[in-house]
């Protein structure tokens, strides 16, 4: 493998193409999950479940959170969202070790 030097101004530029495509694809996504029916149809059935009083405490909710993630994660399988968030901190972890690289 080769090393290959870029100027400071080209990464700047790079790291702002990455925040921006981040940024898009939560646009994108929440794009896409407002016009998905079978999202819309969960979206109405919590809204009347928290309209009547159907709801439980954010200790309660944490705990069957990580349940279920250790779930996933025990099995060895990590659904799309998943792995969209482990890309998403190694591009963020990234820019983070060029801003330091940088800053030396």
């Amino acid at each position: 493998m080769q090393t290959v030097e870029i100027s400071v101004r080209l990464l700047h530029r790079i790291l702002e193409m990455e925040r921006t495509l981040v940024l898009i694809s939560d646009e994108m996504e929440d794009f896409l999950s407002a016009h998905e029916p079978a999202f819309l149809k969960k979206m109405r059935s919590a809204h009347r479940e928290h309209r009547a009083g159907k709801t439980r405490s954010l200790q309660e909710f944490l705990a069957a959170y990580r349940k279920s993630m250790g779930r996933l994660y025990t099995n060895g399988r990590r659904d799309y969202l998943c792995r969209i968030k482990l890309q998403l901190d190694n591009l963020t972890q990234a820019s983070r070790r060029a801003s330091w690289s940088k800053s030396k």
